[in-house]
Parts: structure tokens; sequence; C-alpha cells
């Protein structure tokens, strides 16, 4: 199967018309150990006011910049934030 249509069967199980099928929200509500969440301030892909419906035992960090990678556009912050934990 050529990448591009395994992707295309990826994409359609996760999303219909760019909503997501899947939340993860419930499961980190359940969490019994630290968790935060990475968002850059600009990601045109999970923008930044996603971290609003977060629960409550999450944290959230927002980091300057516009890539959807934050680990790629900061690694030594991302980094210090799992250290922390």
């Amino acid at each position: 199967m050529p990448c591009s249509i395994a992707l295309l069967g990826l994409s359609a199980s996760l999303a219909d018309g760019g909503h997501q099928k899947v939340s993860i929200l419930a499961a980190l509500a359940k969490a019994t150990c630290p968790v935060q969440a990475v968002f850059l301030r600009d990601d045109a892909v999970v923008p930044a006011n996603h971290a609003l419906n977060l629960p409550f035992n999450v944290a959230g960090r927002i980091m300057p910049g516009m890539s959807h990678l934050p680990h790629w556009r900061d690694p030594d912050a991302v980094a210090a934030v799992v250290a922390g934990l």
C-alpha cells in the first residue's frame, strides 16, 4: 500500500470535516501521574486555545512560535518541562 493511501486512511479515521473524531481529555482527567501539555502559541494545526479544554489536573504550557512541533522548535525548553516532571 503506498504511503499516501495509508495516510489518507489514517486521517479519515482520526478526523472528519476538519474536526477530531477522538478525544483524549477523559483519559487525561483520569491520569494519576503529573501531566503537562505543550502548545505553540500560533500553531495552525492545534491552536493554543485548546489548552483551555484541558482537565484541571493537566498543566498547559504555551510556548511562543508558530510551528506545530514544539519539541523541534525548542527542544531544550520541552526537555526542561519533561525533566521537571
